[in-house]
This record gives structure tokens, sequence and C-alpha cells, in this order.
């Protein structure tokens, strides 16, 4: 009997020890779970905050683009505008696409506007169909702009042209044509 009741007071003791460290246990893992959820809530509010950052960094890149663009287009137009006053004659070569790049500007002013007026939906959309919209925009002005400078490269063609017609070549042939002359009268 003696035996028995060591053995259970042995027992009773290992179950007391057994719910505290489970206790324990049960309150480490509590915790545990409470910091893993607080991590995970603020490592979620970081990630949104740095999507709405990259998001505007996007806008912010889209506009600057856009608008070196737009100063590219606008150089291109004012050094054709000067090659016009130049030769005036150059003008109905560059008529028709010129009146076809401002056909597009309107377009392309439309598109802006219609973006600038939507930017509180554009906000909501998903980075995937704003990148498609981007890309749009993008596509637009690049094809603007490669127009503005093939119509300034036109007018150069045009300047190029006056300018071989009016340069009179350097005597190089005369002086060879004497060179060639005085070393056959020496061989004589």
């Amino acid at each position: 009997t003696e035996v028995l009741i060591s053995h259970s007071k042995k027992n009773h003791g290992d179950h007391l020890d057994m719910r505290n460290n489970q206790a324990v246990s049960t309150s480490t893992v509590s915790d545990w779970t409470k910091r893993q959820n607080q991590l995970k809530k603020l490592v979620d509010q970081i990630d949104q905050r740095l999507s709405s950052v990259f998001i505007v960094l996007a806008d912010v890149a889209m506009i600057y683009e856009v608008s070196s663009s737009f100063e590219e287009m606008a150089s291109y137009q004012q050094k054709t505008f000067e090659l016009l006053v130049r030769y005036p004659y150059g003008a109905p070569l560059v008529l028709g696409p010129l009146q076809q790049l401002y056909k597009d500007a309107v377009e392309l002013f439309s598109f802006v506007q219609l973006m600038v007026l939507s930017y509180g939906d554009l906000t909501k959309m998903k980075v995937s169909s704003r990148q498609a919209i981007y890309r749009q925009l993008r596509d637009q002005v690049y094809v603007l702009r490669s127009r503005c400078y093939s119509i300034y490269q036109l007018m150069r063609k045009i300047e190029f042209s006056q300018v071989l017609q009016h340069t009179q070549l350097y005597p190089f042939i005369q002086k060879d044509k004497a060179i060639v002359k005085e070393i056959i009268n020496i061989f004589k």
C-alpha cells in the first residue's frame, strides 16, 4: 500500500506539473499567435502603403515621361517651323503630315483629359489594368513624337538639298591636275 500511495502521490505531482506546464505552454502559444497576428497586420499595412507609394511613383514617372516627350515634340515643331520660314516652298510637303499630326494630337489630348477626369476610378483599378492604360498613353505619345521627328527630318532633307545646290566644290581637282602636269613635266 505504501508503494501504491507513493506512486499515486508521484502521479498526482506529475499531473500537477503537466497541468502547470500545459498552462504555460498554452499561454505561450496564445501569446505567440497574438504576436504573429500583430506582425502579419503590420506587414499587411506596410505592404499596402508600399503599394500605394509604388502606384503614386508610377503615376509620377508616367507624367514625367509624357511631359518630357511633349517638350521634345515642341522642340521638333519649333525647329520645323524655323526651317519652314527659311524654306517656305517646303510647306506643301509638310502640310499633310502636320494636319494628321494635329488630328492625332487632339485625340491624344481627349484621351489624357478622360484619364484626368476619371483619375478616381484609375486609382481603384488593379495595377495590371493601370499598366495597360499607361502603355496605351505611352504608345500614342511615342507615335506623335516620332511623327514630329519625321516631319522635322523631311524639312532637314529640304535644307540639305538647298545647301547641296548652293555649295561650290573646292578646287581640289584643279590642284591635282596641276600637280600631275608638274610630275609629267619632270619625267619628260
